[in-house]
């Protein structure tokens, strides 16, 4: 039987293979170079990894990120050392780093975004579900207090002309109230449907009959209402309904946040500034403060918590205002009037006469 052929390296890239048989030795020589070039060129050019992998014969280090692979017998004594190959042209090279920055960046925007937009939609589903907590609350109250006072008049239980008459008052009061919120509602909802009907009038008339409808409200809540408006007519280009539904709610919403105020003031001033015409609101209540001060005007935000909350409202007052000053192209905004908060409409165009 003949032997197995035994191989014997001549030097780092020639290996000689020899075996004995009855006839004599026998054996071969082989180029260990070639021998590898010779497999790198049928294994990896065969299935396109020749560019991307570089073979070479017995080497003493193996280079950082190579791979050293020694034969089976009998070529036990050829090594072959694969590693990646070098990045052609120094462009890419340089631009790698860069490369590799830009993608960590947009990364870290693509979180940051992901962040942003997970947190504004679980922040306005929780002001939803503070909206229908209101709502029910605000509901709800009116309608206890309408149905407890009729029924005590239907029985009979009033005694006195002045103590029916009070129930009847109450019962007119809640009747308002539930209207009010009924028709804020609706006016939300439906803003977008709503015809403009934008005209050229006198702000300080509109203001002042405004001002006349609101004072038994403010009255009967303990408040004093200052009107400061120009003797002259000013004039400009606005909704005058949409103005008055503002300053219904904006009286709402003052008279709602300052009611523990000590100074139960509140101011309703008309003036021209370089931008246009101002109709602000003042009361001398607790005010908000700076980080929520834009935040008010957005539908269901409350600066109370829910569960904590001392004051009635369903977060759609301020809302509600700004929508409708968008509504006829003007602007709303508050300031801190130290004490309490100023909400100063102004409207987009004026002329002064």
């Amino acid at each position: 039987m003949a032997q197995q052929f035994t191989g014997l390296a001549l030097g780092e890239h020639t290996t000689v293979f020899y075996r004995t048989t009855e006839a004599g030795r026998e054996g071969f020589v082989v180029d260990n170079l070639a021998l590898v070039q010779s497999l790198k060129q049928r294994v990896l050019e065969s299935r396109g990894l020749s560019e991307l992998v570089d073979v070479q014969s017995q080497s003493a280090d193996v280079a950082p990120g190579g791979f050293s692979h020694r034969f089976a017998e009998p070529f036990a004594e050829v090594t072959a050392q694969l590693r990646l190959a070098p990045l052609q042209g120094p462009w890419f090279e340089q631009a790698l780093i860069p490369l590799g920055i830009c993608v960590a960046v947009l990364l870290a925007l693509g979180l940051w975004s992901l962040y942003r937009v997970v947190k504004t939609q679980l922040e306005f589903a929780q002001r939803q579900r503070n909206f229908v907590s209101a709502v029910t609350h605000e509901l709800r109250t009116p309608l206890t207090s309408i149905r407890m006072h009729s029924e005590m008049l239907e029985e009979g239980l009033v005694d006195g002309p002045d103590r029916v008459q009070q129930y009847y008052g109450t019962i007119s009061a809640q009747t308002a109230r539930l209207t009010r919120l009924i028709e804020n509602m609706l006016l939300f909802s439906q803003l977008e449907k709503k015809p403009k009907k934008d005209v050229t009038a006198d702000v300080v008339e509109v203001v002042q009959k405004a001002a006349l409808a609101l004072t038994p409200q403010i009255e009967s809540a303990g408040f004093q209402l200052l009107l400061e408006v120009p003797r002259r007519p000013m004039t400009a280009t606005f909704d005058p309904d949409l103005v008055e539904q503002i300053l219904f709610n904006l009286v709402e919403n003052a008279l709602k946040y300052a009611s523990r105020a000590t100074d139960q003031r509140l101011t309703l001033t008309v003036d021209g500034t370089r931008a246009g015409l101002n109709i602000s609101l003042r009361d001398r209540g607790p005010g908000v403060s700076p980080a929520l001060m834009d935040k008010i005007f957005e539908p269901f935000f409350r600066v109370e918590d829910e569960m904590t909350r001392q004051h009635q409202g369903s977060g759609l007052g301020l809302a509600l205002v700004r929508t409708l000053a968008e509504q006829m192209g003007a602007t709303v905004f508050a300031e801190a009037a130290h004490p309490g908060l100023r909400v100063i409409l102004q409207l987009p165009s004026s002329r002064q006469d």
